[in-house]
């Protein structure tokens, strides 16, 4: 029987002869056994970083998440009007959350038990945070002019290089900076720089002068794949040297699977063979034609996609070849539809949120709904939305942003014990 790999070359050869053109600039010198290594593992029971894992698939097969309709088992208010610009980091049973400089507020980075919801301490910063990422026992937290390490249980401060004189590689950061093999590898859109930075000593690896954007980067096989004037860009991950570039507008941020390379274009999505270049297959319908598809989601066998559009329902493709396997929408969600805040796979379950608040535990294989759930965070009148989520050993940890003089507030959303 082929695998799936096997599948997707023969696709690719296919579309070649049939003169779908691709989109690829530049040639790689990296071989194919590197291009189709994994993407760098995290712990089954966290959400470390943005979308997981560092390909940015929102897949953990190792997880759970709640199987049937979930409740709202505690709430922290974070502040007024939070800056975080990803879902919630959740590592070593701790829920890390930013706090942003508004209204007499210090910014800084609040740590709370993921079971009960106290607050388990607090770190003071100079600047707002913007994205936590957690590898190794440690966070890195990007500021807008910062990188700086803190300790993962305590919040101290680590290292020698962590004072807003000492460092300055990274200013200002607005995307999750990627980590892989004891690198973080950070975009900077006002020097254009992307830089590579060593987990432990901080110490910089290697610069790379590119115009760059705000979507985070993926890592994968070796290479680094970053948006750059609304192009994918393929850095090789050891010493930042250019492999190709990706020749489409991207609008989202890259993922990388399996050899694949996944990127949402406006109104598509395309799939590109990492060993080939070829496009694999292009996605596009009535329903996202005219809008900005979210960033997708990929497990073993489809890709889930949808986009900020109200009446968009979230499509799963095969990954294999684009076509696809199924729809979903809820119209009983009365204005409520609007998927931007996207999807997560893990375990047997896909994880689906719309902007306000209502959350769908969804069978990945046929598209239907095993529960759904609406918090009191956000009516449909309500000026607070819902910005990201993550899943994290049976919970989902939900950010929420308000407006006009409500809370930041995050929510922990799972079923009672005993009750399940």
């Amino acid at each position: 029987m082929p695998t799936r790999r096997t599948f997707i070359g023969t696709i690719g050869a296919a579309i070649g002869a049939t003169g779908f053109a691709t989109a690829v600039s530049g040639q790689t010198s990296n071989g194919s056994s590197q291009r189709n290594g994994a993407t760098s593992a995290a712990d089954p029971t966290d959400w470390p970083r943005f979308k997981f894992d560092s390909g940015n698939t929102g897949y953990n097969p190792a997880g759970t998440a709640p199987q049937t309709a979930p409740e709202t088992l505690w709430t922290a208010e974070n502040g007024l009007y939070g800056d975080q610009t990803q879902d919630p980091c959740v590592a070593g049973g701790l829920v890390y959350d930013a706090r942003q400089s508004a209204n007499d507020q210090t910014p800084g980075v609040w740590a709370f038990d993921a079971e009960s919801g106290e607050e388990v301490w607090s770190a003071e910063l100079t600047q707002t945070p913007r994205t936590i990422v957690a590898a190794d026992g440690s966070l890195h937290v990007a500021t807008g002019m910062r990188l700086i390490k803190l300790d993962a249980e305590t919040g101290e401060r680590l290292g020698q290089r962590l004072t807003a004189d000492e460092i300055d590689a990274t200013p200002p950061v607005v995307a999750p900076p990627a980590v892989a093999d004891g690198t973080l590898y950070v975009l900077n859109n006002d020097r254009n720089t992307i830089t590579a930075v060593d987990v432990e000593s901080y110490d910089q690896l290697w610069q790379t002068d590119r115009n760059v954007d705000e979507t985070p980067p993926a890592v994968a096989g070796g290479s680094v794949f970053f948006e750059s004037d609304h192009r994918v860009a393929e850095l090789d991950a050891t010493d930042g040297s250019e492999q190709r570039v990706f020749e489409f507008d991207l609008v989202t941020a890259p993922v990388v699977s399996d050899g694949v390379l996944y990127a949402a274009t406006e109104g598509a999505l395309d799939a590109y063979d990492l060993d080939s270049g070829d496009r694999i297959w292009r996605y596009v319908s009535d329903e996202v034609r005219r809008y900005y598809p979210t960033s997708p989601v990929v497990d073993d066998d489809r890709v889930y996609v949808s986009d900020s559009h109200p009446n968009t329902p979230l499509v799963a493709l095969d990954a294999a070849t684009g076509s696809v396997e199924w729809r979903f929408t809820d119209d009983a969600a009365c204005g409520r539809r609007d998927w931007e805040p996207g999807v997560a796979r893990v375990g047997d379950l896909l994880v689906a949120a719309n902007s306000k608040g209502t959350f769908y535990g969804i069978d990945p294989s046929s598209g239907e709904m095993r529960w759904r759930y609406h918090t009191d965070a956000v009516d449909p009148w309500s000026s607070r939305t819902l910005v990201d989520f993550a899943v994290a050993d049976g919970h989902i940890y939900a950010q929420f942003h308000g407006e006009n003089g409500t809370y930041d507030e995050i929510h922990a959303i799972g079923v009672a014990e005993g009750s399940e």
